[in-house]
């Protein structure tokens, strides 16, 4: 969000920039350049397919604004957790682990009789 305080219009714009965990440069996203009137703020979006991503991410903007061309500089971190995905393979695996642990004593006297010692 960009605020102008001021009594001009300003035209913004920027890019934004998105590392992964270990600082390498994931994705740039270019925002359009708007106008920001007088005493009032704009929200500039973008948008960027994750994906399959799971991790902390750090989102950063460079843009520029105004006739001198004043640089704006900002960071932000997020952490991306794919819940719709992990949740039901967690879920599958618990049933498993659920499945292997009481059936254990079963197969534990299946190999006893195997051995012949039952």
């Amino acid at each position: 969000m960009i605020e102008n305080s001021g009594n001009v219009h300003v035209r913004a714009t920027g890019l934004i920039v998105v590392k992964g965990t270990f600082g390498g440069e994931i994705t740039k996203v270019t925002l359009a350049q708007e106008n920001v009137l007088p005493d009032s703020q704009r929200l500039f979006k973008g948008t960027w397919d994750t994906g399959w991503r799971l991790g902390r991410y750090t989102i950063e903007h460079e843009g520029v604004y105004g006739s001198g061309n004043s640089l704006l500089t900002g960071s932000t971190s997020v952490i991306i957790f794919p819940w719709p995905i992990v949740l039901p393979v967690l879920a599958v695996l618990a049933f498993f682990g659920f499945v292997m642990f009481r059936g254990r004593r079963q197969l534990a006297r299946t190999v006893r009789v195997l051995m012949g010692r039952e």
